[in-house]
């Protein structure tokens, strides 16, 4: 082996450590409460809570099992569920290298999309635990596997297409919005016969990963209800509000922002390229797959100012290595020419730099809530002071990270009360229910919109219900003419 290829595995190994070294700087930011919901409804898994029946969640049951068995583990330290994904990341770009490694531009490929990609998930917030994380990896990696889409044509073993199979029934698993992109990735080795002669070992993978899921959510999920609450509930309520099945939803892979959309739009940019590259070099069949793939996929926006589209993780994972892809193939074509090599290290440099400004400027280490909140601990300090181990807690409308922090179960059958689950009858019947039959020591509320739904207008029967038996508790430095408008104690304690 020369000297050139025996730096390369040192390089990546580099190059991915001080990725996780950046990443691991992040291991306490947190921005969106979404992963704290994850968390903490994996949380009381391990405590014995079943899916659907003791706690409502629209999502399918794969989304939680991470969660549950680190907490299992772990209990409720934070940084051990942030180490988890930092690690998965790390895992799947040296993953992404082994598998490329053998390509023209694969090496290269994959130290740029190991660099590029731990600057960039502290950016969309990629590195928490989220299922779009879950399943736009095993997406990518799938994608990798595969190789045709890509332009590489590797031997399809009986090891590789177990491995697609695993990797396709995993991402269908996670998500219902994973559907689309795997039925496309299923569809390319369907049109070629030396893949589809590995058909049997690609549905032992699918088997083997649904029979793995099956066993780690037993005991864990009340089956009965999961087609109620994360496939009805999805279709005839939720939909609405984040505007599924519309014209704008579909075609959002096209929808370019403005300067706080520079990231998406950039990469974006690439994914179009390439798709255009494609029709260009007239492989038309090629073009036509990935304008369904990248369609598939969506890139979701978030109604969030300045927020990267996390929803979206599939999307923006794939056209980062599309992205690394063209980079590292364009740098080999050049070699030896220095003139080319500067205009493109230049143009590479003008284009990515703004994006590593913003990932900079929005991470903040070390803080728990960079969006601003002085008075959280002060609310956690009160739920110890004012309550027993074995009491619980209502926590309103989303801030479920106050369950897992102050160690205090849910006294309602879910961790946040939001505007879909208040038009949802039997979630709305069975949380006013349970906070009649068994109060609350405690209740915080924080009387914000939720996507721009303001509390009053989906939640007046839990304030009257406050209104009736609940007080409101003074926190320190606060004014007694003013109090907290957020904790209230159950009056007569």
């Amino acid at each position: 082996m020369s000297r050139a290829h025996r730096l390369w595995p040192w390089l990546f190994a580099s190059v991915l450590a001080l990725g996780v070294r950046h990443l691991w700087a992040a291991r306490f930011y947190q921005f969106f409460w979404d992963e704290d919901n994850n968390i903490v409804i994996g949380w009381l898994l391990s405590k014995g809570w079943r899916l659907y029946a003791d706690v409502f969640t629209h999502h399918l049951p794969v989304e939680y099992l991470p969660s549950a068995l680190l907490a299992g583990l772990f209990g409720s330290r934070f940084v051990c569920f942030r180490a988890f994904m930092i690690l998965l990341w790390a895992a799947v770009a040296a993953l992404v290298y082994g598998l490329t490694r053998r390509w023209s531009a694969g090496r290269l490929q994959a130290v740029l999309f190991a660099g590029l990609g731990s600057w960039w998930l502290t950016y969309w917030f990629g590195h928490m635990m989220l299922v779009e994380s879950y399943w736009g990896y095993a997406v990518l990696l799938a994608l990798v596997l595969i190789g045709g889409p890509l332009g590489e044509e590797p031997e399809p073993g009986r090891g590789r297409a177990a491995a697609a199979g695993l990797l396709l029934a995993l991402a269908a698993s996670a998500s219902l919005n994973a559907l689309p992109a795997c039925l496309c990735l299923t569809l390319w080795p369907a049109c070629y016969s030396r893949w589809r002669a590995q058909w049997r070992w690609f549905a032992a993978g699918a088997l083997g990963w649904s029979a793995a899921a099956a066993l780690l959510c037993l005991g864990r999920v009340d089956w009965g209800l999961l087609y109620d609450q994360a496939v009805r509930f999805n279709f005839s309520v939720y939909a609405r509000y984040c505007g599924f099945g519309s014209p704008g939803y579909l075609l959002s892979g096209l929808d370019f922002g403005g300067p706080s959309q520079y990231f998406e739009s950039l990469l974006k940019l690439a994914v179009w390229a390439w798709v255009g590259w494609q029709a260009l070099g007239r492989k038309y069949g090629r073009a036509l797959w990935w304008l369904a793939f990248v369609l598939c996929l969506t890139a979701r926006r978030e109604p969030v100012s300045q927020a990267v589209p996390f929803h979206s993780a599939g999307f923006f994972l794939v056209a980062t290595l599309l992205f690394c892809r063209e980079l590292s193939s364009a740098w080999l074509k050049t070699a030896g020419r220095r003139g080319p090599r500067w205009a493109l290290g230049l143009a590479a440099a003008a284009l990515l730099a703004p994006t590593w400004l913003a990932s900079a400027a929005l991470v903040r280490p070390e803080r728990l809530y960079p969006h601003g909140d002085p008075d959280y601990g002060a609310v956690l300090a009160a739920i110890s002071r004012l309550t027993g181990p074995a009491e619980r807690i209502a926590v309103f409308p989303m801030a479920s990270r106050v369950y897992l922090e102050s160690d205090r179960l849910p006294a309602v059958p879910n961790t946040c009360y939001l505007p879909w689950q208040s038009d949802w009858p039997s979630q709305r019947a069975a949380t006013l229910s349970a906070l009649r039959s068994v109060p609350p020591a405690v209740v915080v509320l924080q009387r914000g919109p939720v996507w721009g739904v303001p509390w009053s207008s989906y939640a007046r029967d839990i304030d009257d219900w406050l209104a009736q038996a609940y007080r409101p508790v003074l926190l320190p430095g606060k004014k007694a003419e003013e109090p907290y408008s957020r904790l209230y104690l159950r009056k007569g304690r």
